[in-house]
């Protein structure tokens, strides 16, 4: 909790936040790996560390994250836990960087808030436990655009070598943190017409910060230049089709967004927290008036993935707009800060309580969603897979449909399963292939992703459905993700 002057030890109580950080991230950081997760280790623990950049297997590579991946299985093989610690690390380590970058507009305590909501942050822990680069583009992301205002401000040119090679490898980590690039561009363009004493710095930096920005995407063109063509192409496929996303003007889009925000908070405190919200709007318009070009330069990444997106029919899913975590959290705490200062703020004594009751009110928060968290997996393949092994006789097939073919090329091996005990059906006809192999034998099956089982595969989603009877559903907190087992007896 933030304590009422806490900038006379601002580094011991970032310390502790920090520290909380790392509890909540390091949790329970072995439950089972989903199929993103999963795909990442099976597509390049086996090649050379040259394939990660120049062989394109599926739109799971992250780069940076998929080298530090390939180094923890190296040394501690493929433990779920070791798959996930590079993205745990770079979770934990943008907790002290939200407090930096909260420092260029923000007192001490306000900054130590901000740090502090993302520490407990239900949406941060989530992707701090999933071994995908998001994490590490939002810690870079974050350190980079710290860099970015300090070379305005100062125009150190080691400022913006760092701003440079910090934002390339945000990029590096993920493809998409090209839009905070872009996103610090157009708010140094506009910024000009936006009063200020930060605009005579910023003139002065343009030849610099343009030199940063060129740097920075001559050196992410490296990585990318052999992906990028099949990168493009995949991605077209997928976020293009009704599977890989929704239409951001659907209602389907919208329940899902409420949906994820609801996992973190609760679906009922999450209404009664609007009157609360309503009054952290109010905050955050006084704070915006103060501080135009520190809120552009927050927000202008999440339009700039927006118009993207819909520039190119994309559909939407949440986790394009990640920088929104450490970006709302920030501006949280500087409507907190702002409301402070008003008169009826200073009146009320909110300078001593409403920092308090907000971390306390937060704290809360995480308190009740994360153990619900924690004891559901993100998909749980492992945990189903147990299940069915503990009941089939043996030499009883185990078949995954579709999607649930990576949670048992993975966890299946280890656990005993052979060619010709577990099968994979991409559709229909390979599913009865199945069957005819396994003739007299009972039959286990797994499934995942419902939606896009049905959306994808209709033939395959009514043929399960048709002849096969389900028995249990193990509950994900990805979205969708929960596996459902089915089976067939003989002669049916």
């Amino acid at each position: 909790m933030i304590p009422e002057q806490p900038s006379r030890r601002p580094l011991a109580w970032l310390a502790a936040i920090t520290a909380l950080a790392a509890v909540l991230r390091l949790y329970r950081i072995g439950s089972d790996l989903w199929l993103d997760e999963i795909a990442t280790v099976l597509d390049y623990r086996d090649g050379s560390w040259l394939d990660v950049f120049t062989v394109f297997k599926s739109l799971n590579n992250h780069p940076l994250n998929s080298l530090l991946v390939k180094a923890m299985v190296g040394i501690f093989g493929p433990a779920d836990w070791a798959v996930r610690l590079p993205a745990a690390l770079f979770g934990i380590a943008t907790v002290p960087a939200v407090y930096a970058l909260g420092r260029v507009a923000l007192r001490g305590r306000e900054a130590l808030l901000a740090a502090f909501l993302l520490a407990v942050s239900y949406h941060h822990v989530f992707f701090s436990q999933n071994s995908r680069g998001y994490t590490g583009m939002l810690f870079f992301g974050v350190a980079g655009t710290t860099f970015f205002f300090r070379g305005l401000q100062r125009n150190r040119p080691s400022d913006w070598v760092l701003y440079a090679a910090v934002m390339f490898l945000a990029i590096a980590s993920v493809l998409q943190a090209v839009f905070l690039v872009a996103g610090h561009a157009i708010a140094y363009a506009g910024g000009a017409l936006f009063p200020g004493d930060w605009r005579r710095p910023a003139r002065l930096a343009a030849t610099r910060a343009v030199a940063a920005w060129a740097a920075a995407g001559l050196l992410s063109i490296g990585v990318y230049s052999k992906l990028l063509p099949k990168l493009k192409a995949f991605s077209d496929a997928t976020f293009r089709s009704a599977a890989g996303g929704y239409s951001p003007f659907s209602a389907e889009f919208w329940g899902e967004l409420a949906g994820g925000l609801a996992a973190g908070i609760g679906a009922k405190t999450f209404l009664a927290l609007l009157p609360f919200a309503a009054a952290g709007g109010a905050g955050l318009l006084l704070f915006f008036r103060r501080n135009i070009f520190y809120t552009a330069v927050l927000v202008s990444p999440l339009a700039v993935t927006a118009v993207y997106l819909l520039l190119q029919r994309f559909h939407f899913t949440p986790r394009f707009f990640l920088w929104a975590l450490p970006a709302a959290w920030i501006l949280t705490a500087a409507s907190v800060g702002a409301l402070e200062a008003t008169p009826v703020g200073r009146a009320a004594g909110m300078a001593r309580l409403l920092p308090v009751a907000v971390a306390a009110g937060f704290a809360a928060l995480a308190a009740i969603s994360l153990p619900g968290y924690y004891r559901t997996p993100k998909q749980p393949n492992r945990v189903s897979l147990d299940w069915v092994l503990a009941r089939r006789a043996a030499g009883e097939p185990v078949v995954a449909a579709y999607m649930a073919k990576w949670g048992l090329r993975f966890y299946g091996p280890p656990r005993g399963l052979v060619p010709g005990e577990s099968f994979e059906a991409n559709d229909a006809g390979e599913l009865v292939a199945a069957e005819r192999a396994s003739a007299g034998k009972k039959i286990w099956l797994l499934t995942t992703f419902s939606r896009g089982l049905r959306l994808e595969r209709p033939g395959l989603d009514s043929y399960i459905r048709e002849h096969y009877r389900e028995q249990i559903r193990f509950p994900a907190t990805v979205g969708d993700a929960s596996v459902t087992v089915w089976t067939r007896e003989p002669g049916q």
